[in-house]
């Protein structure tokens, strides 16, 4: 069987992305895409898969979570990744793809903690925070 090309290269057997998203990433994108899946298929699912049996939420994972630049990824400052609401999205897309609960983990971190402290505290005590800055 002959598959039919697009005049651009595309493939129209391309099942894993048929609409062809993947090419609209730029490369900080693509690169935040395969660090978010690598982390979640070698560390967190063998991790979910454990502490699941345990009915178990580790919330130390926080702290690995926020090294990757996963909670507050799109805010600018603070150490922040300061990335696209794309790279979220794909971030997100990954740790769903194993466990819902530490998707919404990432998003309540990012959007509620994290957000709130950039909107309502840091008008308050300026950029550094409560020791001032």
């Amino acid at each position: 069987m002959v598959k039919k090309q697009h005049r651009r290269g595309f493939r129209q057997d391309d099942w894993m992305d048929p609409l062809y998203l993947n090419l609209l990433l730029n490369e900080e994108e693509k690169l935040i895409k395969k660090t978010a899946n690598d982390y979640c298929n070698s560390k967190l699912l063998p991790r979910v898969i454990k502490d699941n049996k345990k009915c178990f939420f580790d919330k130390k994972i926080y702290l690995e979570f926020g090294s990757l630049g996963f909670l507050g990824s799109t805010i600018s400052g603070y150490g922040a990744a300061k990335t696209s609401n794309v790279a979220y999205g794909l971030v997100a897309k990954e740790f769903e793809s194993i466990d819902s609960s530490y998707r919404s983990a990432i998003s309540a971190a990012g959007g509620r903690y994290i957000g709130s402290f950039y909107i309502f505290l840091v008008p308050k005590w300026g950029h550094g925070g409560p020791g001032g800055g």
